[in-house]
């Protein structure tokens, strides 16, 4: 998983080449810790799949323009465009299902 701010989102999510699963979480956020390891054993099983966490707290702007409103909050962007958003904590086995559509099976 990356770390993304307000200087990197820019080139690390709407630049990438690989479809982005991108969480914007707070640090104070109790679901967005339990949703934390699903998201590691996610990002180290799916290479293809890039997943970046952005701490909304420390990137205010950025969560405006995106209209982020609640934490955590799992949006996909596909060749630079935001293409799917879910609000809350899926189940683990519905992370997979949530991008499915923009990962390429190889």
């Amino acid at each position: 998983m990356v770390r993304a701010n307000r200087d990197s989102f820019r080139n690390i999510v709407i630049d990438s080449r690989r479809p982005v699963l991108v969480e914007f979480r707070a640090d104070s956020c109790k679901p967005c810790k339990q949703l934390e390891p699903h998201l590691e054993a996610f990002a180290k099983k799916n290479q293809e799949q890039l997943v970046v966490k952005v701490n909304a707290d420390e990137n205010e702007p950025r969560v405006k323009v995106l209209g982020v409103q609640l934490w955590p909050t799992l949006l996909v962007f596909h060749e630079g465009k935001r293409s799917r958003c879910r609000v809350g904590a899926p189940k683990p086995e519905k992370l997979a299902e949530f991008v499915s559509a923009f990962v390429t099976s190889k």
